[in-house]
């Protein structure tokens, strides 16, 4: 039998970085304002972020990550579905109800009795002192209480 010829060792294909994922994190917003900086591993295949401008120290100063999970923190996140709206209550049946509430007719004006009509005399006048001043008659009767006379005579002004 012949020999089975020699395969050279063929090493598996390192793994390699998509670089459009690594451009991708370094021009977002979250590693401009931070200064965050993101590398691949070829060893173990896996993204190495450096948290240390975060204040991370130690073992917790790198974050690994698969491909598959540094591909899903860059992709954008979908919208929450809104709230779905409360069904509303239906109206029973058996009791309508008014589209407006009616206003009830105004009440008419009540009607005034007949008032009596002034007289046809002169009313008479009252003076302060709640006296009549003039005579409920017609004419010039006792006319002196209306228009006193003044006199000129003597010392000084006299009423008669």
């Amino acid at each position: 039998m012949p020999p089975l010829p020699q395969v050279p060792d063929v090493m598996p294909p390192m793994p390699q970085a998509d670089q459009g994922l690594l451009n991708q994190f370094a021009a977002s917003q979250g590693a401009q304002d931070f200064g965050l900086i993101a590398s691949f591993d070829p060893e173990t295949g896996q993204y190495i972020t450096d948290l240390g401008e975060l204040g991370f120290t130690g073992d917790q100063r790198f974050k690994r990550q698969t491909p598959e999970e540094f591909a899903a923190q860059l992709a954008p996140k979908p919208a929450p579905m809104p709230a779905p709206m409360p069904e509303p209550m239906p109206m029973p049946i058996s009791v309508p109800q008014p589209r407006f509430k009616p206003e009830p007719m105004p009440l008419p004006a009540p009607v005034m009795p007949n008032m009596p009509s002034l007289p046809k005399f002169p009313m008479p006048q009252i003076d302060p002192m709640g006296r009549a001043a003039a005579p409920l008659t017609r004419g010039p009767v006792n006319t002196a209480i209306n228009r006193p006379a003044v006199g000129m005579r003597g010392p000084g002004p006299r009423i008669r």
